[in-house]
């Protein structure tokens, strides 16, 4: 009886080769199943395959198409956000006029004088009179009382009224300068912008809402798993050669019985 040949060894070129070409065609079957076509009220988004990658996988293409009206607005927007580049384009040479000539802010210092002089004389017309009144009625008192230039109690009397007075043209005049300040901080603003004025004009020409494009839900993604070709390969080698051992082994088991038997009849 003949023992037989062992089962031969897997290639393990081939192996690889056949492992190699299953990853592809899962990841191919992958590819397929998660690209799905999707459409919305808005547009739509499509897959089609143009060709093959250098590795033979098929090579898709994503075509995102608005709906008729979405594509309607944006071929308006395009349309009239053209027109606005090309007017902020023409207004190019007045932001160059204006930036030839730099920003001067103390053409606002007389604005700044003006201003505190006119708030300062706003209250002075009211200081006078009434100053002027109670300087009357101060000289009468004193000079009912019986006092006199060069009396103690007549020119400190004079002196507490003039520094009354003095501490009051003071303050009108601190307050009329920070009312000055803000004047001219207000001209300041508004001449600054002003200045800017061509710029933003053209900033704003140049800039505008961007027509979006339509959104899609996201897809499950769907991964099945590759195929082990080189564990099931090795699996089967392993199986053959446990037959091929087992059957060797009962080969073994029937001489090593005859070979008993026949001692046994030599001795009988």
């Amino acid at each position: 009886m003949s023992k037989g040949s062992a089962p031969k060894a897997p290639d393990p070129v081939v192996t690889a080769a056949a492992q190699t070409q299953s990853n592809k065609d899962t990841a191919t079957a992958n590819a397929g199943l998660n690209r799905i076509d999707q459409f919305t009220p808005y547009g739509s988004s499509t897959y089609q395959i143009t060709g093959n990658n250098p590795d033979g996988t098929p090579k898709y293409q994503q075509t995102v198409s608005l709906s008729p009206q979405e594509q309607q607005l944006f071929d308006k927007y395009t349309q009239g956000q053209n027109v606005l580049s090309d007017t902020g384009l023409q207004s190019l040479g007045q932001v160059q006029s204006t930036y030839a000539n730099k920003f001067d802010p103390s053409q606002f210092g007389a604005s700044q004088q003006q201003a505190q002089d006119a708030a300062y004389n706003q209250q002075k017309q009211y200081l006078d009179p009434q100053y002027q009144q109670l300087g009357d009625s101060l000289d009468a008192k004193l000079a009912n009382q019986g006092l006199q230039v060069g009396d103690a109690a007549y020119d400190t009397s004079q002196k507490n009224f003039a520094n009354q007075r003095q501490q009051a043209y003071e303050s009108a005049r601190t307050s009329a300068i920070g009312q000055g300040n803000q004047e001219q901080q207000a001209l300041f603003g508004q001449g600054l912008t002003q200045y800017n004025q061509p710029l933003n004009t053209y900033n704003a020409l140049m800039t505008g809402a961007q027509v979006q494009n339509p959104t899609f839900s996201g897809i499950p993604g769907v991964s099945q798993a590759n195929t082990d070709v080189a564990g099931i390969t090795n699996a089967g080698f392993q199986n053959q050669m446990a037959r091929y051992n087992a059957q060797n082994a009962g080969i073994n088991n029937l001489f090593s019985l005859g070979g008993q038997l026949g001692a046994a009849a030599i001795l009988a």
